[in-house]
């Protein structure tokens, strides 16, 4: 399940501080943290996510913050 690996490669990187789950639905859920609670992906899998995804830039977080504050904004805004 790609969901799964994207939890398990987050997870467990060493530069990753918060892995963020976003599902409305309790079974999803339930799904989700049985997924951040496995063991790490075999190396060659993480090497294999790396690759495929490693060139990525500009994805939110990474964009100067002038241009992130809109996207964010909108999120903050319906947590508090």
């Amino acid at each position: 399940m790609i969901t799964e690996a994207a939890y398990l490669f987050a997870r467990h990187e060493p530069w990753v501080d918060v892995v963020l789950i976003d599902t409305g639905d309790p079974d999803h859920l339930r799904t989700n943290i049985a997924s951040l609670l496995k063991l790490a992906l075999p190396d060659t899998n993480r090497q294999q996510v790396t690759t495929l995804f490693g060139h990525l830039t500009g994805i939110v977080l990474d964009l100067p913050p002038h241009k992130v504050a809109h996207k964010i904004e909108p999120i903050i805004s319906r947590i508090i």
